[in-house]
């Protein structure tokens, strides 16, 4: 054999896979098998014990077929007072929430993109394993944070953009928003809410580009309001609330409790349990239930 084409070091003679074989064609069939499973550092298990797929698909195709989540969870949370990736509610992280949602919603990669608390943030999620993405300049704004996301992801086909503090959504969401891409032709769709429309919110390959060269003060609604002729608005009245201060959980908790919160243009009621503190941070927890008592 050309010594060139592989390493044959695990090669040894007599030559062949056990296969029952006997006639010379048999036994020459035996080998070859051995030698596709050395070269391969296959097991030469029976394909129907096997639990991955048979054929493994070239790692670049799968990449540009994929729909990817990127969760913004760099901030320092100033006006909460403490980070609100790892504010709870009904027992789970906000940013451990935003992780499931994009795994429910078809998202084929979930990067979390972290910052402030970066230990803790990661910690959050692990079970979920996420892609890990840390923005060590995450003070310079949330446009930095962005592409440090679109870039750890790429060749993606598109990339869904989500905050860590909207409560609201969930894989439902997530769904509803790559259905509407589906079914139409233009390379953005943004969730509209309160008059205005941002994230959660679909760009295409098209639009990869112009999200990569944000600048640091400048968000993905930039991207959405820079062409609205190329944006398909999704209507999601949850998206009115995002949590950046303890009035904002005093009024999410709030809502919640009366009625209840509806998701997107679906009817999948959202009822979490009142009441919401911070994960693994017995000081953040007391601080919580001092100022929204």
């Amino acid at each position: 054999m050309h010594s060139g084409v592989a390493n044959h070091s695990g090669l040894y003679a007599p030559a062949g896979l056990h296969l029952g074989a006997d006639s010379p064609e048999e036994i020459a069939l035996s080998i070859v098998a051995e030698i596709q499973c050395v070269f391969g550092a296959g097991s030469a298990q029976q394909l129907r014990h096997r639990k991955a797929p048979i054929h493994q698909p070239a790692p670049e195709l799968v990449r540009c077929a994929e729909s990817a989540g990127i969760i913004l969870a760099a901030g320092g949370s100033t006006r909460m007072g403490a980070p609100k990736q790892l504010l709870e509610f009904h027992g789970e992280s906000l940013v451990h929430a935003a992780v499931r949602a994009a795994h429910e919603g078809g998202c084929d990669v979930v990067c979390v993109v972290t910052g402030h608390a970066r230990e803790a943030v990661e910690n959050a999620v692990a079970d979920l394993t996420p892609l890990l993405v840390h923005n060590e300049n995450w003070q310079r704004g949330m446009g930095s944070s962005v592409r440090l996301g679109v870039s750890a992801v790429q060749p993606a086909s598109a990339i869904i953009l989500l905050a860590c503090d909207q409560p609201a959504v969930n894989g439902d969401t997530i769904r509803l928003l790559i259905e509407r891409h589906h079914q139409s032709d233009r390379p953005i769709v943004a969730s509209q809410y309160s008059g205005t429309l941002g994230i959660p919110a679909l760009f295409d390959q098209s639009c990869l580009a112009e999200l990569d060269a944000l600048p640091d003060d400048r968000g993905a609604k930039a991207v959405i309001q820079a062409d609205l002729a190329r944006v398909n608005a999704f209507g999601f009245p949850g998206g009115t609330f995002d949590l950046d201060s303890q009035d904002d959980v005093r009024a999410w908790r709030c809502r919640a409790t009366v009625s209840g919160n509806f998701c997107a243009e679906s009817n999948h009621a959202l009822n979490p349990k009142p009441g919401l503190q911070y994960a693994n941070q017995k000081s953040w927890l007391a601080t919580f239930h001092q100022r929204t008592g």
